[in-house]
């Protein structure tokens, strides 16, 4: 026969044992992920944050190292099953840089290629959506598995209107794994800056469509393509940077070198007259395309020493990397100037030209000057009369002989002032309305007669008075003559003329 006392606790143990068993399922499932997933959160907004960093050290003059903790240390809860620690890697993404552009002011092309790596980091996580974030060319992106953005905090460092900066970044790495990976950022070579013109700047791109509006946005839509990966700017002149730096998870600056690669003349064919110098320059780069200061250059004349020498014979380059030489013309022909430093060489050729005879400049002391203009009507609708101007010019020497077969220019202008208090005056812009050129005759004359012109007034600027003012140069010499019966004003209301009465003569003196 069942004992019924007995049966009830087992039950009774069962059923507490079936809800405890209920409740630690259900905090399994349902609330331990929620729990997790916000350490997971946690995480993931640190690692962004130390990503993040990567712009701004590469803007810095130091060697540094960034601390980068990829890894989730999970809660452990008695009696649930919480995931084992997470990591992740940090891959090296090859890519390209083409930089086509001439040296601002000569006629030397600047064409470089670089390998350049974007960082990409790559975290693992149990309960969040994948992500990885990404830098490159001075950006940081987030991206998931069917999107990417920039990360908003983190402008980039790399383009600006007068300025690009691109940092050339390689690793001595492909891919590392694990839980803490430190940065280590050697600073190989510091880019002081060139200045280049006519710019085309391609780079290759994991994120062509940000890099596309972003330049367009910078430097207008007409200046910016697109195929495939790259993206190419193109800009009418600008100063480039590109440092170079040397990323890796070990302690690798004892094993970075720095080497002359190649010297750049900074100007094509130079000329020279005999009896004269003319400076000559050349830039150093390093294997990286920057320019390398403190290195010394050699010249010397390799053909035409006699047509030409150069001094001094060594110099060392000056932050820029430039160096700085300067060639004697001896006598008229041709010569070749070499510069080498360690292995890089370089040439350029020298013209030497045969100096001619100086023609004597005459002395010029004074110029007599007379003139009327005769205004004929106004013109409200342009602002303007018509008018004829006579004119004579008297270049006269230092004993006061006439000065034949110079050259004489006759201005006619149009004075503008404004007034103030206690009458006084001063003038706020002057535009030439008439000029010209003429050689002095035998008896040092120039003479202008009946001239038509036309007397612009300016209706951009407020007046009160108009003058005119007639004057005569020549070598230096200048003289004039300012008439100040006033001619028109514009105080708001627009220009009006002062002229009472047409035909009206003006004269100078």
């Amino acid at each position: 026969m069942l004992n019924k006392k007995a049966v009830s606790p087992v039950v009774g143990f069962v059923l507490v044992l079936a809800v405890i068993s209920l409740s630690m399922a259900l905090l399994q499932v349902q609330f331990l992920p929620a729990w997790e997933k916000r350490s997971e959160a946690k995480s993931s907004s640190r690692l962004l944050s130390e990503v993040s960093k990567i712009p701004e050290i590469l803007t810095q003059s130091s060697s540094t190292v960034l601390k980068l903790d990829l890894g989730v240390r999970y809660t452990k809860y008695p009696l649930l099953v919480s995931p084992p620690s997470t990591a992740g890697y940090v891959r090296f993404i090859p890519e390209n840089v083409t930089i086509n552009a001439t040296i601002a002011g000569t006629t030397t092309p600047y064409n470089r290629s670089y390998k350049t790596d974007a960082i990409l980091v790559h975290p693992f996580y149990v309960y969040l959506s994948d992500r990885m974030y990404l830098y490159e060319y001075g950006a940081v992106f987030e991206n998931g598995s069917n999107y990417y953005r920039p990360v908003p905090v983190v402008n980039q460092i790399s383009f600006y209107k007068n300025t690009i900066c691109i940092p050339i970044l390689n690793s001595t790495e492909r891919e590392v794994a694990g839980t803490n990976i430190p940065l280590n950022f050697f600073l190989v070579s510091k880019s002081t800056g060139i200045p280049l013109e006519n710019v085309n700047i391609t780079v290759e791109t994991k994120n062509v469509n940000y890099w596309n509006h972003t330049l367009r946005a910078i430097y207008g839509a007409s200046n910016v393509s697109v195929r495939g990966n790259d993206v190419t700017v193109h800009v009418r002149s600008i100063t480039l940077y590109t440092p170079s730096w040397v990323v890796s998870s070990q302690k690798v600056s004892s094993n970075m070198t720095r080497a002359v690669s190649k010297i750049v003349p900074l100007s094509g064919v130079v000329y020279v007259s005999d009896n004269s110098v003319t400076p000559v320059s050349v830039v150093v780069v390093d294997q990286f395309g920057n320019p390398y200061p403190g290195v010394m250059v050699n010249a010397t004349v390799k053909y035409g020493a006699t047509n030409a020498s150069i001094s001094p014979a060594r110099l060392e380059t000056n932050i820029q990397g430039e160096v700085t030489f300067y060639v004697y013309g001896l006598n008229a022909g041709n010569a070749t100037l070499n510069f080498t430093a360690g292995s890089a060489n370089a040439s350029v050729e020298v013209r030497v030209l045969a100096t001619p005879v100086p023609t004597p400049v005459p002395t010029v002391s004074s110029i007599d000057l007379k003139g009327n203009l005769t205004l004929w009507n106004y013109s409200s609708t342009t602002s303007s009369y018509t008018g004829s101007l006579n004119a004579t010019a008297k270049v006269l020497d230092i004993n006061g002989n006439p000065v034949s077969g110079v050259p004489v220019t006759i201005t006619l202008s149009v004075l503008y002032y404004k007034g103030g208090g206690g009458g006084t005056t001063w003038l706020v812009s002057t535009t030439t309305v008439y000029t010209n050129t003429s050689t002095t005759d035998s008896s040092g004359v120039v003479k202008l007669s009946d001239v038509s012109v036309n007397v612009s007034l300016s209706a951009t600027i407020s007046y009160k008075y108009a003058y005119t003012e007639l004057s005569a140069s020549c070598y230096g010499v200048t003289t004039s003559y300012t008439n100040y019966s006033s001619i028109a004003s514009a105080t708001g209301g627009g220009v009006s003329s002062a002229i009472p009465t047409y035909p009206y003569t003006i004269c100078y003196p």
